[in-house]
């Protein structure tokens, strides 16, 4: 677990973004297994690398667990059509994410940090090797973020997903991460 810390503006948003490919490198590359991430074809990316960001789809008449099944998509084929296996996915991830209760609710009606939590399931159903997470305590209270962050420890251990999240409680990235990297102006200060 890696977490970058910084004020805002210094860099954190578009080191992740840069990772997962939402911007080009300024310079040098980003490799996974050794390999520039700008030559893994799309779908192949998406079952290694699964992306958690501030920002939230807006959707309509769409359940939580309907977010959550989209975690699945890298491996459903052109059809979407989820099997029984995606299906075991998506309520281990909402159970892991503690969502379950959440699943047939309208996704836009549900709270903030409720959001969040969903889009952490739909993350952790999409079975990364690696999984970036942009604030993921943002619009959590105090509980659910030390559970987040549980979670997060967990996935690490427990099936050995590589986490990178920025983070602004210096604190809670002290006691979660195994590596604190300090960002300013865009670059690692420490």
């Amino acid at each position: 677990v890696v977490a970058l810390i910084g004020p805002n503006g210094s860099g954190k948003s578009t080191i992740l973004k840069t990772i997962t490919r939402h911007l080009a490198p300024l310079g040098g590359a980003v490799e996974l297994d050794g390999r520039a991430i700008s030559t893994w074809k799309a779908p192949e990316l998406a079952r290694n690398l699964a992306v958690m960001l501030t920002s939230r789809p807006q959707t309509e008449l769409l359940t939580c667990r309907d977010i959550v099944e989209a975690g699945r998509h890298p491996y459903t084929g052109r059809m979407g059509v989820l099997t029984a296996g995606d299906r075991m996915r998506v309520e281990e991830a909402m159970r892991t994410a503690h969502v379950e209760d959440l699943a047939e609710r309208d996704f836009m009606r549900i709270s903030d940090g409720q959001r969040q939590r969903v889009m952490l399931a739909r993350a952790i159903a999409q079975d990364p090797r690696v999984l970036v997470l942009d604030e993921p305590t943002s619009y959590l209270d105090i509980r659910y973020q030390i559970d987040l962050l549980r979670i997060l420890r967990h996935l690490a251990k427990s099936r050995g997903v590589a986490v990178v999240m920025s983070i602004h409680e210096l604190e809670l990235a002290q006691k979660s991460a195994d590596k604190v990297i300090c960002v300013k102006d865009g670059r690692v200060f420490r």
